[in-house]
C-alpha cells in the first residue's frame, strides 16, 4: 500500500466491521458507510469515536441518498460520493473535504476545482449530480420505504421458490441498505445464475459491479467467514426508486425458470 502499514478490521458474519478501542494514534482511517455487496450498514460513528480525532475518510458512495448521513456531524475529514448511484450520469462524483484538511491535487496543471484537479470541468455532469443529490435527499425516506418493501417481496418470493436460499448480511432491515439484496442458493455458482438470468432478460451481479469479470469469489463474503456454497453461489440484486412490483415479479418468474432449468424442482 505505497509504503503504508495497513491494519485491516475484522468483520462479523453479517459483514459489519468490528471496531477495536485502540485506534487512536493511527495515521488515517477509512470505512464505508455501507457495504457495496451486502448493503450492511457500518458503525461509522463508533469508528470516528475510536479514532479519537485521527482524520479519516468515509466511503459514502453506496449510502448517500439511501440512509440519513450527516457528514459534518460524522466528523470525517473527507468523504466520497458517486453520481451514477443517485441517477446522475456516470463519470461524475464529489469529494467532501472538511475545512482545514490538506488535500494534494489529483491532477496538476490548471487551477480548476480550486486547484485540486486540473482539466476542464464536466459542467453538465456537476449540475446533474447536484440535482440528483437534491432529489435523493428530498425523497430519501419515501424511496427507502418503497425499496425496502420491494426487497422483502423479492426475498419472500425467492424463498418460496428455493427454501434453502440464504440471505447474506444483516437480517434486520434497519441495519442494511433498503435497495440491496445479496443472497446465495446451494449447488449453483453465482456466475452461472448471473448468465442464466441474463438470458431471461434480468440483470443481476455476482459480487460488486467494480469487480465484474473477476473469477475469484467475493473477498467480502470470504471475510465474513461464510461457507463455501454461500460464497460461491452468491448474487446481488439491486433495486431503485423506479423499480416497480411487476419488475420484482418478473425477476421471480425468471429465477423460477432458471432454477427449474438447472434441475432444481420448484420448492427444492
Amino acid at each position: 500500500a505505497a509504503g503504508w502499514r495497513v491494519r485491516w478490521l475484522p468483520v462479523t458474519p453479517e459483514g459489519v466491521a468490528e471496531i477495536p478501542p485502540d485506534l487512536q494514534g493511527e495515521g488515517f482511517g477509512v470505512l464505508q458507510a455501507a457495504n457495496h455487496e451486502t448493503g450492511a450498514l457500518q458503525p461509522v460513528e463508533a469508528f470516528a469515536s475510536a479514532l479519537g480525532g485521527t482524520p479519516w475518510h468515509c466511503d459514502a458512495v453506496q449510502a448517500w441518498g439511501r440512509i440519513a448521513l450527516d457528514l459534518r456531524a460524522l466528523g470525517c475529514a473527507t468523504a466520497s460520493l458517486s453520481g451514477h448511484k443517485l441517477g446522475a450520469p456516470k463519470g461524475v462524483g464529489a469529494l467532501f473535504v472538511r475545512n482545514g484538511t490538506p488535500v494534494e491535487p489529483l491532477l496538476r496543471g490548471g487551477p480548476q476545482e480550486r486547484g485540486r484537479r486540473a482539466g476542464t470541468e464536466n459542467v453538465p455532469g456537476v449540475a446533474a449530480l447536484g440535482a440528483a443529490c437534491q432529489a435523493a435527499l428530498r425523497d430519501r425516506e419515501a424511496d427507502a420505504r418503497w425499496m425496502r418493501g420491494l426487497a422483502e417481496r423479492l426475498w419472500n418470493g425467492l424463498r418460496a421458490i428455493c427454501p434453502l436460499a440464504a440471505r447474506n448480511g444483516p437480517e434486520e432491515p434497519d441495519r442494511r441498505l433498503p435497495n440491496t439484496v445479496n443472497l446465495s442458493v446451494p449447488g449453483v455458482a453465482g456466475e452461472v445464475l448471473v448468465q442464466a438470468l441474463d438470458l431471461e432478460g434480468v440483470a443481476v451481479s455476482a459480487g460488486s459491479a467494480c469487480a465484474s469479470g473477476a473469477t475469484e469469489p467475493s473477498p467480502v463474503l470470504r471475510a465474513m467467514g461464510l461457507s463455501d456454497w454461500r460464497v460461491e453461489g452468491a448474487i446481488r440484486v439491486s433495486l431503485g426508486p423506479g423499480t416497480r412490483p411487476e419488475d420484482v415479479d418478473r425477476f421471480l418468474e425468471a429465477f423460477a425458470a432458471v432454477w427449474a432449468r438447472l434441475g432444481r424442482p420448484a420448492g427444492g
